[in-house]
């Protein structure tokens, strides 16, 4: 990925939760792992009017339901929040092994794909994925889709995200392409 200047990130970060019995929200890195992927999410379940309507509001949710959380989220308006450390695993996918590798990022929107994802959260996301890609080394092809590692039952970002662009647009580093990863055999050939 192109060298990238850290973006302006707003930090509210959870406090550990316990949920049945097991750490909730994160835990620590399995054997000091370093993320080696990123994962993009959209908050909304598909049905109209049903992204959170705040970055607080979708930090009050993690907080309360105690279960999952990602690193980051990513509003409407190109707001950035942190919700968990990076060096932290936060629970962002069920699909095991992904946690401890990679970081997940949440785009406020509903997810039915008639939503937009307007210009300002495009850019602030492209800028955050630069900035934590050349921090942590991660190649473009390393970014990924929640529904490219869990097709079963996920379906975000919405279809009418623009992830070939995206993609593209993060320019590439030694060794990488700027391919999208779309299917879960492409996905899962990172190191687990």
């Amino acid at each position: 990925m192109e060298q990238a200047d850290e973006p302006a990130i707003q930090r509210r970060l959870l406090m550990p939760t316990q949920h049945d019995g097991h750490a909730g929200l994160f835990t620590s890195r399995p054997n000091g792992y370093r993320p080696v992927a990123i994962v993009m999410h959209a908050t909304g379940s598909g049905k109209a009017g049903s992204e959170f309507e705040s970055l607080d509001a979708l930090g009050d949710f993690f907080q309360r339901q105690g279960v999952a959380a990602s690193h980051f989220a990513v509003d409407r308006r190109g707001r950035i929040m942190q919700y968990v450390r990076e060096d932290q695993a936060a629970f962002h996918a069920s699909r095991p092994g992904w946690n401890g590798i990679s970081i997940g990022i949440e785009l406020l929107n509903d997810n039915t794909g008639s939503q937009p994802f307007p210009d300002a959260q495009v850019v602030a996301t492209r800028q955050l994925v630069q900035y934590l890609g050349t921090r942590y080394g991660i190649a473009a092809e390393a970014v990924v889709q929640h529904r490219d590692i869990q097709p079963e039952d996920r379906s975000d970002p919405a279809v009418n995200f623009r992830w070939d662009d995206f993609t593209r647009s993060l320019g590439s580093g030694v060794g990488s392409s700027t391919q999208s990863r779309r299917t879960a055999e492409g996905s899962q050939r990172l190191p687990l």
